[in-house]
This record gives structure tokens, C-alpha cells and sequence, in this order.
């Protein structure tokens, strides 16, 4: 999960400017749990609570 778009006004004149962020996120997952699934489950539990304008997950690397 990388992109996240975030508004913030600028100064005076009332202008959104965008912002990307940029996370790096470690899960542990059961066997059976598909990577793909929890991270487009992070990308939308994050675009409801902070309404962003895209989340995407950009690459995963399992790690043993």
C-alpha cells in the first residue's frame, strides 16, 4: 500500500495541494490468508477513515 492522495489547504488562497504518502506496512499472515486480499482490505479501510482519493498496494515481498 503505497499511494494515498490527502488534501491540506494552502494558506490563504483555499486551494487543496496533493500529497503522497508513501508506507511501509509489515503484516504476519495465516497460511491460508491471500496477501492480495489484506492489503486491498488496508487500501479501503484507509480511503473510508481518512477519505483519500486513491490507495493502492504496489508490490508485496514475502519475507521467510
Amino acid at each position: 500500500m503505497n499511494h494515498q492522495d490527502s488534501g491540506e489547504l494552502d494558506g490563504d488562497n483555499g486551494v487543496m495541494k496533493r500529497i503522497y504518502l508513501h508506507f511501509k506496512v509489515e503484516v504476519e499472515l495465516d497460511e491460508d490468508e491471500k496477501p492480495d486480499r489484506v492489503a486491498n482490505e488496508i487500501a479501503r479501510v484507509i480511503q473510508k477513515l481518512y477519505v483519500v482519493r486513491s490507495a493502492e498496494l504496489t508490490s508485496a515481498v514475502v519475507k521467510e
